[in-house]
């Protein structure tokens, strides 16, 4: 998978470069079963290689991995960042997902 596959905001690479300023540290996104549309997101600020990781963007300092497994739900991936005083945090929009829960923290692909 190339670097152009996954967008990330402006605000989302600030913050995920605040989040791995230690050397080492990487953003590892997972699409796991889960939330009201069936599959939903996990992101966590990781340090330890695994020997199934695999590189889906590097670029700017800024390094994110994935598994073998949720690779292709990654595809037309959009990560942004809102500081909103309601819902703060990171928001992910699958450019593959047939639909999307109301409150976006799931989708649900074909």
């Amino acid at each position: 998978m190339t670097t152009d596959t996954i967008t990330i905001s402006p605000d989302a690479e600030q913050k995920i470069k605040e989040l791995t300023q230690d050397e080492g540290s990487f953003l590892r996104l997972s699409v796991v079963p889960g939330g009201c549309s069936g599959m939903s997101v996990d992101a966590v600020i990781d340090s330890e290689s695994r020997p199934w990781d695999i590189e889906v963007y590097e670029n700017m300092g800024i390094k994110i991995v994935t598994d073998k497994m949720s690779e292709p739900y990654l595809t037309n991936f959009q990560i942004d960042y809102s500081n909103d005083l309601i819902k703060s945090g990171f928001r992910f929009k699958s450019g593959i997902a047939v639909s999307a829960c109301g409150c976006g923290s799931s989708f649900k692909f074909d």
